[in-house]
């Protein structure tokens, strides 16, 4: 085997792996969206929608805690009912 050979063997083996960590590193993004159920998972993916989803986030929880807490309490009318809120995050 003579050296233009190897040269032209090792680059195509090292354009072949080149390829494969491409191709792993979009699956594992794929996979991770797949098993969260996000298409939005870290800034990464996408700063501003990202911040728009907190931000909608933190909205929607200060609105129901300022309209509907007083009811949906421990001590409101809806504790009777099984329509009591409860924050599942912290």
């Amino acid at each position: 085997m003579t050296k233009d050979e190897a040269t032209t063997i090792y680059s195509r083996v090292k354009t072949a792996l080149d390829a494969l960590n491409r191709v792993n590193t979009k699956l594992s993004i794929h996979n991770l969206r797949l098993a969260t159920g996000k298409r939005i998972n870290s800034a990464g993916d996408d700063p501003a929608g990202l911040t728009l989803g907190n931000s909608l986030d933190v909205r929607a929880r200060s609105y129901l805690e300022a309209n509907c807490a007083h009811c949906h309490s421990a001590t409101g009318f809806a504790s009777s009912t099984s329509l009591r809120l409860a924050s599942s995050s912290a």
